[in-house]
């Protein structure tokens, strides 16, 4: 069983980052916005996992399965992150 701080850990800073890139880009369709989602999603799994983890002790698998989720969420943020366009100056 994965600690819950390492799983929660990564998950908050890929939101840090995607609200980061979210309010920076300022898109016209906001909510339609692949960031939105994510932000939304990192949210949903903040405190999706501490509920099932609550409700389910003994499932070993879901640790393992929130923890890949979450690096793989941190990792897509950070890609995205170096996507960002440069900020347009009048």
């Amino acid at each position: 069983m994965i600690p819950m701080p390492l799983i929660i850990l990564p998950i908050l800073a890929a939101f840090v980052l995607i609200s980061y890139q979210y309010y920076r880009i300022d898109p016209e369709q906001r909510f339609l916005n692949l960031r939105f989602v994510m932000m939304v999603a990192a949210i949903v799994m903040a405190f999706g996992y501490p509920i099932y983890d609550f409700f389910h002790p003994r499932d070993r698998h879901a640790s393992w399965v929130f923890l890949a989720l979450a690096i793989i969420w941190l990792a897509v943020a950070y890609h995205l992150l170096r996507r960002v366009p440069p900020r347009e100056t009048d």
